[in-house]
């Protein structure tokens, strides 16, 4: 799949037209993809937290718990750089399954701002706050999915291997060592089991660390192995283990691309070209056959010569040609006077193989993407009822990819949600992200005000907009019958992230209309 994508698999050519014909490829299959995941990541993730009781305090403790899990998920990528959504729905189509990976990262508050002795208490909370806003104690990072190896149990991922090559130097910043360019040797500081450890002795060490040099280049092979039965995660640097530490949970969440039965972590999730790669390879072989056709055949020959015979006599000889060419070609003469100009044109090739691609294409859209996905429109005459299933059929083959992908995002949010609670004292605190304005720049979190409240809702809906104004007509009928909340309407159908200040607004504006 990633040699398909990336035009690295090229087409069949036969060893006799090897010599005279380049090397044909395509990257047709990374167009599709990219194609797919900008409809899928078209619309952006909403975080709804639903309230732990009936009264308005707990309304109210949701939406605020709602703002800043997507403020902080926000904020997290804006530091990064990296489209977080986009390149998880790219790997699950692309490889069958991505993982979210949560980075720890309390280090950044090492160094929280001082109070000055002439700073009033309001100014150093604000400056306070805009330095925690700017280093949110967590990254997202989605490690490629074919350096992943993991076992999935109903327990959930309990073993995940991480593996890559990465810089000498950022092994020595992360594990404190140091790199010598001359030597070509990395030192490592390496925890090893303290042989006179005595666990009533306050000052005796559990472990030591010792420096262990290990012969490199400018990047090693770096390992992560997380046990999730054991507790444990293991660092190894070149098959060398160097650290260890003691974790409650495994920070992986899996989001799976086309799911199916198959108990094999290779298997269980395919990728969507899964079952048009015969075919864009049947397509590529196609190309590169009439590629070899055209290149050894397919230009036309000017033959020149003078005729000694009267107009109506036999044809004269023609120079010695190719065998194939006096196969497949065709004489044009034009004459002028007793000189002649013949041609030698083949036949047209591209005809040979039209129907061929074209069934083949015909073959690969069915298989990967819809037409209406693409721009190009069913035949006329088609009515909007029937336009409308389309658009349906067409998006619901990726609803289930977008439902796995929430719930990968879920899973992060909450585990973070939980690391602030056991780990941190203070408020975490990140600039306000929403799409319509709010009363406040930021949104905090102080550690357990969540009250365990793990009811969370993370929604991407697929890009119908259709569909989306036949289901708000629905739940406006339904409010008005008095069977739903008319904020569940704002949230569902109108997609309105804070309804408590619409409708503030929406009383302003009565009272600023009753007075005009």
């Amino acid at each position: 799949s990633f040699k398909l994508r990336h035009g690295l698999i090229a087409a069949h050519v036969p060893p006799s037209h090897k010599e005279i014909v380049p090397e044909v490829t395509s990257k047709e299959a990374n167009e599709v993809l990219a194609r797919l995941v900008a409809i899928l990541s078209a619309v952006y993730p909403t975080w709804v937290y639903h309230p732990d009781g009936l009264g308005p305090q707990a309304g109210l403790r949701a939406s605020g718990l709602s703002h800043f899990a997507r403020s902080m998920f926000l904020g997290i990528e804006d530091k990064s750089l990296v489209p977080i959504v986009r390149i998880l729905n790219d790997q699950q189509l692309g490889y069958g399954g991505g993982l979210l990976k949560v980075i720890d990262r309390f280090d950044r508050w090492a160094n929280l701002p001082v109070q000055q002795d002439d700073e009033s208490d309001k100014d150093y909370a604000h400056r306070v706050r805009l330095f925690k806003a700017a280093n949110i104690p967590f990254d997202i990072v989605i490690p490629e999915y074919n350096s992943l190896y993991y076992d999935l149990t109903v327990d959930g991922l309990v073993r995940v291997a991480e593996s890559r090559r990465v810089s000498v130097f950022d092994i020595a910043s992360e594990f404190g060592g140091h790199y010598d360019d001359k030597q070509k040797q990395l030192s490592v500081p390496v925890e090893v089991p303290n042989p006179d450890y005595d666990p009533e002795d306050p000052d005796s060490p559990e472990l030591l660390y010792r420096t262990v040099a290990i012969k490199a280049t400018r990047e090693v092979d770096y390992l992560e192995y997380w046990n999730k039965d054991e507790g444990r995660v293991v660092y190894a640097v070149n098959d060398t283990p160097i650290r260890g530490n003691h974790i409650k949970e495994i920070p992986y969440f899996l989001a799976l691309g086309e799911v199916t039965s198959s108990p094999d972590p290779g298997r269980m999730g395919l990728p969507v070209l899964y079952n048009a790669f015969e075919a864009f390879l049947r397509k590529l072989n196609l190309r590169g056959m009439e590629d070899a056709f055209l290149y050894k055949h397919g230009f036309a020959r000017l033959v020149h010569y003078t005729s000694d015979e009267p107009p109506g006599a036999g044809e004269p000889d023609l120079p010695d040609q190719e065998e194939e060419e006096e196969v497949i070609g065709e004489l044009l003469e034009a004459r002028h006077n007793k000189e002649d100009w013949k041609y030698l044109l083949p036949a047209n090739v591209s005809e040979l193989f039209a129907h061929a691609i074209m069934d083949t294409e015909k073959e690969i859209q069915d298989t990967a993407m819809a037409d209406v996905l693409t721009g190009r429109m069913p035949p006329s005459g088609t009515t909007g009822y029937l336009m409308s299933q389309v658009n349906i059929a067409a998006v619901s083959k990726y609803v289930p990819i977008l439902t796995h992908a929430a719930r990968a995002i879920r899973g992060a949010t909450l585990y973070m949600i939980r690391r602030i609670d056991a780990e941190l004292e203070s408020e975490v605190v990140v600039h306000a992200q929403l799409d319509e304005s709010t009363d406040k720049p930021f949104f905090f979190y102080k550690p357990k005000s969540s009250r365990g409240n793990e009811n969370l809702d993370v929604r991407i809906d697929a890009p119908l907009p259709s569909d989306q104004i036949s289901k708000t007509q629905w739940l406006v009928a339904l409010n008005e019958k008095g069977y739903v909340s008319k904020e569940r309407v704002q949230r569902e159908g109108a997609r309105v992230q804070q309804p408590e200040m619409e409708n503030e607004k929406i009383r302003l504006e009565r009272f600023q209309q009753s007075y005009e």
